[in-house]
């Protein structure tokens, strides 16, 4: 009932809505506090934005999401965004550099859709986005990303002009290597010759999605949930009750879950992710085991999915089992991704693979 009342409150008087959860945007706030994502002295601005914002931007949440989702849920989510929109005009107004931080921290899995796409080469990729980064600096530095009105998100708008610098960005490279002759050209491509380079324009992404799909069927249920959130985290995608509900938390952990994960975007250490999202698993699977545990598990999922996926891809039968159990070149080809540079290939090669299908589903 209480659901029922709180959708009822949300569309007719959402002031009342907000009232009624105060303890819980509080705690929201405290956490941007204790963060240091904006001072003690914000406080009361900071509320002064809630009560301007948080009433639309739970509207537009729940026409996103439905029905189903709880509206304490939609709550946190939207009072995350609004404490992130004050905290993107805190920096703006002083020019800091953390807010490009902020906003290119997935950035290389953006540019892989123009890997994906046969824009960019795998290689390039990485040189792509140290050129974007450096250009947003400039723009900050010059006060070109003033041209920001504050009447939508600040995150809507910088991600517009990154995508178009990215575009910029794959353009000039295009025009560089346009003037190199036969030769160099032949020689830059022995250089870069890797077995994810090579591939990566010959896959099917959709065939990839299904065998992908397949599996993730093999994993006990629990490990595929578990499997799944990491993927999900790992590679900055976006986290929705739908992907915290099976685990069966508590309510007040599901909503701490969804404000730390709950954006893509969100800046953090690699380090402290695992650290943190280790918290929930050990939860989950009622253990204490630290996060490198949590960290070398997925890994060795990732490069297992990673060896399967090529392998199959390339099998003409479609009805061959998909069987748990790795062969004996797979294997061969598993120990050779125990090399740094060859899992970060892997790890960049999948992320395309990851993107699609859950954007996807």
């Amino acid at each position: 009932m209480t659901q029922t009342e709180d959708i009822d409150l949300l569309l007719q008087d959402a002031g009342s809505l907000i009232s009624k959860y105060e303890h819980l945007i509080d705690r929201v706030i405290q956490q941007h506090i204790d963060h240091g994502i904006f001072m003690e002295s914000d406080y009361e601005a900071v509320r002064i934005e809630i009560e301007n914002r948080l009433p639309n931007q739970m509207l537009y949440l729940y026409r996103r999401e439905g029905t189903d989702v709880f509206v304490k849920t939609l709550l946190v989510k939207a009072t995350q965004t609004v404490c992130s929109y004050f905290e993107d005009r805190l920096l703006l107004a002083r020019k800091d550099p953390e807010i490009i931080i902020k906003y290119t921290g997935n950035l290389s899995y953006h540019i892989q859709r123009y890997v994906h796409n046969k824009v960019l080469n795998i290689s390039d990729a990485e040189d792509v986005a140290q050129t974007v980064r450096e250009r947003l600096l400039n723009k900050l530095r010059q006060g070109q990303l003033e041209g920001f009105k504050g009447d939508s998100l600040f995150s809507t708008f910088i991600y517009r002009v990154i995508d178009n610098l990215i575009k910029d960005a794959v353009k000039s490279r295009h025009t560089g290597k346009a003037k190199l002759d036969r030769a160099e050209i032949k020689h830059d491509k022995a250089d870069g010759h890797s077995l994810f380079s090579t591939v990566s324009n010959k896959l099917e992404l959709e065939k990839l999605c299904k065998l992908y799909r397949r599996l993730l069927r093999l994993l006990k249920e629990n490990d595929q949930l578990k499997l799944e959130l990491c993927i999900k985290i790992h590679y900055h995608l976006q986290l929705g009750p739908e992907d915290v509900a099976p685990f069966g938390f508590e309510e007040e952990v599901e909503l701490e879950l969804l404000n730390l994960f709950g954006h893509a975007d969100a800046d953090r250490k690699e380090s402290v992710t695992w650290e943190l999202l280790n918290g929930f698993i050990n939860t989950f699977e009622n253990k204490i085991t630290s996060s490198g545990n949590l960290w070398k598990w997925f890994v060795r999922q990732r490069n297992k999915i990673v060896v399967k996926l090529l392998f199959l891809h390339f099998l003409t039968d479609t009805k061959v089992p998909v069987v748990k159990k790795m062969t004996e070149k797979e294997e061969f080809i598993l120990a050779k991704l125990a090399d740094r540079q060859v899992s970060k290939m892997a790890d960049e090669w999948l992320s395309i693979v990851m993107i699609e299908y859950y954007e996807k589903k």
